[in-house]
């Protein structure tokens, strides 16, 4: 049986954004975060857990693509739950590409 408590997916290298989003989220509001600091990892945790909403860093690194491309595998899997793809980046097609 499902928990009734909510799971986001956290997907951030940065250390200290992690901190600060699991202390807010887990801390404050109550949420489950699962962290993952790459597509690996992420994979992992959608393979074994619900997931009610993904948060996905797209910081331009060297995992740029790999990200792009779990999202995409994601929705091609048939899992629905939200994405919200954060960046640093200024760059348009970035948002496009995402979508």
């Amino acid at each position: 049986m499902r928990s009734s408590r909510r799971h986001i997916l956290l997907v951030e290298s940065h250390r200290d954004i992690r901190t600060a989003f699991v202390t807010l989220f887990e801390g404050i509001y109550g949420f489950a975060v699962r962290v993952a600091e790459g597509t690996a990892g992420a994979l992992g945790f959608t393979s074994r857990q619900s997931i009610d909403v993904a948060v996905v860093d797209l910081d331009g690194g060297t995992e740029l693509n790999a990200r792009l491309a779990m999202i995409r595998a994601w929705r091609g899997d048939g899992l629905t739950f939200p994405v919200i793809a954060t960046s640093p980046q200024d760059y348009d097609g970035l948002v496009v590409e995402t979508l």
